[in-house]
């Protein structure tokens, strides 16, 4: 008999581990996402006598992107959202998991602080916290540098330093899986390479560009991939409440078609976005050239 080589073997092994899920998926998911699909071209009416679907064509699609401003101002307001704040929270991730992989006093209670917002986050939570002010550190009207840069040529400055002071605490909340993602990795790394290269005399910057960020690459994917969909479907995004809303409307353009519709559109518009960040940073480029 053949022996298996170790590449189908890890291969068996990743299609054994994603069983489970595929099987889920296969059971409870495909249809609704399926008749979701089918929803999107229909009025969607529940009444007494069950389901009746109205064929519209793309008459949802047309009217949510074209005529429905408050879910294209949504879209918009979400995709900055994600596209400022997925790399901080990533990069901050991979700093607080190289600083708590050290050997340090209490390590363990440090990394239970750092993921304890995890367990305890939700949306209700996040909504009265940001209501009381609770993830402002600072008023950017009262800053005179702010403000020049505000109505100067470094507004998308401004934007960018904006976003982040008024969600500061939020990066910090959202960033407990990645830094146990990173810590995952880090300490799989081989410490023979890391005390080979300080005994050719390399910095501790050298070896973090050299040895430590090429590592990390994988997981950063994965990182970034988790962090874009915790951002996009958190229940305090403006997207996901008018997609709610939409769903128990009885308006023309109202109903579990035209929330299906909005629900697609704003699928489309996140796969999107991953794909920008995978593009930017080069991952997807170098999986190929493997």
């Amino acid at each position: 008999m053949k022996k298996m080589s170790m590449k189908n073997r890890k291969a068996l092994f990743g299609y054994l581990f994603t069983l489970p899920w595929l099987l889920g998926f296969l059971a409870f998911t495909l249809y609704p996402l399926i008749y979701s699909f089918y929803m999107v071209f229909h009025k969607v009416q529940i009444g007494a006598d069950g389901i009746s679907a109205k064929f519209l064509g793309t008459g949802n699609l047309i009217y949510a992107l074209s005529l429905d401003f408050e879910f294209l101002d949504a879209i918009f307001e979400i995709g900055k959202y994600i596209l400022v704040l997925t790399p901080l929270i990533v990069i901050l991730a991979l700093i607080l998991a190289m600083l708590l992989n050290r050997k340090l006093w209490f390590r363990t209670v440090f990394r239970a602080i750092y993921f304890l917002p995890v367990i305890i986050i939700s949306g209700g939570l996040m909504s009265s916290l940001e209501k009381c002010g609770a993830f402002e550190i600072i008023d950017l009207t009262e800053n005179s540098i702010l403000r020049w840069m505000n109505y100067s040529d470094f507004h998308q400055i401004y934007f960018v330093i904006e976003l982040l002071l008024k969600n500061i605490f939020s990066v910090l909340w959202f960033s407990g899986v990645q830094i146990l993602i990173y810590l995952s990795g880090l300490q799989k790394l081989d410490q023979a390479a890391y005390e080979a290269a300080y005994i050719d005399g390399a910095s501790n910057w050298q070896v973090f560009w050299k040895l430590t960020f090429p590592a990390m690459k994988q997981f950063t994917t994965l990182n970034i991939v988790y962090t874009i969909v915790l951002l996009a479907t958190f229940p305090t995004s403006k997207v996901v409440t008018l997609i709610k809303q939409s769903m128990f409307g009885q308006g023309d353009f109202q109903g579990l078609g035209y929330s299906s519709a909005l629900s697609w559109i704003y699928f489309i518009v996140i796969i999107l976005i991953m794909f920008l960040f995978l593009a930017l940073t080069g991952i997807g480029r170098e999986r190929r050239k493997k």
